[in-house]
């Protein structure tokens, strides 16, 4: 009779850090505020063409309105309407060079101002993290208005200021 013995013990304990990391960011990924995407880059002929939605938070569903179903293994220009697949460049270059960028822009298949952070986990992919900045938007057009409505309305007294005697 032979008989064989091995320790796994830090094997075990290895494989315990590592779901209960998964379990860390699984929760931070489907709690936090802000909508997050994971998304592969398309190519044909060697030219960036579409990117595909591979995974995405619950956040995602709520500032866009597009479902989890709908969503996930499909290609942006699906999911997002035909024309133009928003941000393709910018996503692109984020995936080929692994740069970071942070932008705003208006979205328009949801209608809505976004603050968009990309960054790439893996080559040929990018993740986005981007929250819904409408209202700030709306309220800062309404204070540049006001601003020019005030200065016309300053300008307007000092012209009849200046016609009045002193």
């Amino acid at each position: 009779l032979i008989g064989f013995a091995q320790d796994i013990t830090e094997r075990k304990r290895a494989e315990e850090n590592l779901k209960q990391n998964e379990e860390k960011f699984r929760a931070l990924f489907e709690h936090m505020d802000a909508a997050c995407c994971l998304d592969e880059v398309i190519y044909e002929n060697g030219k960036v063409v579409d990117y595909r939605i591979l995974d995405i938070n619950p956040s995602f569903e709520r500032i866009t309105g597009i479902g989890r179903a709908q969503a996930l293994g499909a290609l942006a220009s699906q999911v997002y309407g035909p024309g133009a697949v928003p941000f393709l460049d910018i996503y692109a270059k984020v995936a080929e060079t692994g740069e970071p960028t942070s932008f705003e822009a208006f979205f328009p298949p949801i209608e809505k101002f976004l603050h968009i952070t990309a960054s790439s986990p893996a080559k040929d992919r990018f993740s986005t993290v981007f929250t819904d900045i409408t209202e700030r938007k709306k309220a800062e057009e309404e204070r540049e208005k006001l601003i020019v409505e005030l200065r016309a309305a300053l300008a307007k007294v000092k012209t009849l200021s200046g016609l009045l005697p002193i």
